[in-house]
C-alpha cells in the first residue's frame, strides 16, 4: 500500500502544469423575468446592474492548470457546467465543474480549475447568489440582494433594497445601501458605511466597523474589536465575546452586554 502511494505521488508530482484559458459569452433576454439566481463554484464573480437594458450578458473566463491543452479541452468538454437559462419567472446562471470529476481532474493534471465571471444585468431584478469560493463584487442593484458565500472577500455597494449575507470566511465591505442589512459571518473583517436602514450583524471573529447608519444597529460578536460611529437610532451589542468596543455619535440609546 505504501509503495503504491509513493508511486502515485511521484507520478503526480512529475506532471508539469501550465495555465490554460478559454473565454465564453452567454446572453439571455430578461423580459418577463423578475429574479436572477446565480450558482457559482470557484472563481471571481463580478455583478453590475445597469439601467435601460433587458439582457443579462455573462463573460466567463475558464482557467485551468494543466499538463496539456488537449487534456484541458477534454476536461472542459466533459466536466464544465456553464449555462444561463430561464426557469419560470427567473433567470438562472450555473457556473461550476462537475464534482464527480475531481479525482479524474487531479490524475489528468488539471489543477485549480476555476471560472471567473463578469456580468451585467438589469438593475431592477432581484438577485440571489450562491458562491463557492473567490472574490465577489456586486454593484448597482435596485432590488433585494441575498448572498450565500463560502470563502473569499466580498464588496457590495449601491444597493437599493434589503441585503442579506451568509458568509463563511473572508472580508466583507458594504457601502451605500438603501435598505436593511443582515449579515451572518464566520470569520473576517466586516465594514459597513452609509446604510439607510437597520443593521444586524452576527459575527464569529474579525473586526467590525459600522459608520453612518440611518437606523438601528444590532451586533452579536464572538471575537474582534467593534467600532460604531454615527447612528441615528439605537445601538444594541447583544454579545461581545472578546475585543474592545468603541461607540460614538449615537442619537438613540446604547446597550452593551458581554
Amino acid at each position: 500500500m505504501l509503495l503504491r502511494c509513493a508511486l502515485a505521488c511521484c507520478l503526480i508530482s512529475g506532471i508539469s502544469s501550465a495555465d490554460y484559458q478559454e473565454k465564453r459569452t452567454l446572453t439571455l433576454n430578461t423580459q418577463g423575468l423578475s429574479k436572477f439566481n446565480i450558482d457559482a463554484g470557484a472563481g471571481k464573480l463580478f455583478v453590475t446592474g445597469a439601467s435601460n437594458i433587458d439582457t443579462i450578458t455573462v463573460k466567463a473566463t475558464i482557467r485551468l492548470e494543466t499538463s496539456s491543452d488537449s487534456k484541458a479541452e477534454r476536461y472542459i468538454s466533459e466536466a464544465l457546467v456553464l449555462k444561463l437559462e430561464k426557469k419560470g419567472s427567473r433567470a438562472v446562471l450555473v457556473s461550476d465543474f462537475d464534482d464527480d470529476w475531481s479525482i479524474s481532474n487531479l490524475i489528468r493534471g488539471n489543477l485549480n480549475s476555476r471560472i471567473d465571471i463578469e456580468l451585467t444585468m438589469p438593475e431592477s431584478m432581484e438577485l440571489d447568489v450562491h458562491d463557492g469560493s473567490g472574490n465577489l463584487d456586486i454593484e448597482n442593484i435596485r432590488n433585494d440582494v441575498e448572498v450565500d458565500d463560502g470563502s473569499g472577500n466580498m464588496k457590495l455597494k449601491k444597493i437599493t433594497g434589503s441585503l442579506t449575507i451568509d458568509d463563511g470566511s473572508g472580508n466583507i465591505l458594504v457601502e451605500a445601501v438603501r435598505g436593511d442589512v443582515e449579515i451572518d459571518d464566520g470569520s473576517g473583517n466586516t465594514t459597513l458605511d452609509t446604510i439607510i436602514g437597520n443593521v444586524d450583524v452576527d459575527d464569529g471573529s474579525g473586526t467590525i466597523v459600522i459608520e453612518a447608519v440611518t437606523g438601528s444597529v444590532e451586533i452579536r460578536d464572538g471575537s474582534g474589536n467593534i467600532r460604531v460611529d454615527q447612528v441615528t437610532k439605537n445601538v444594541d451589542i447583544l454579545d461581545n465575546g472578546s475585543g474592545s468596543s468603541r461607540i460614538s455619535n449615537v442619537d438613540g440609546w446604547v446597550k452593551e452586554r458581554s
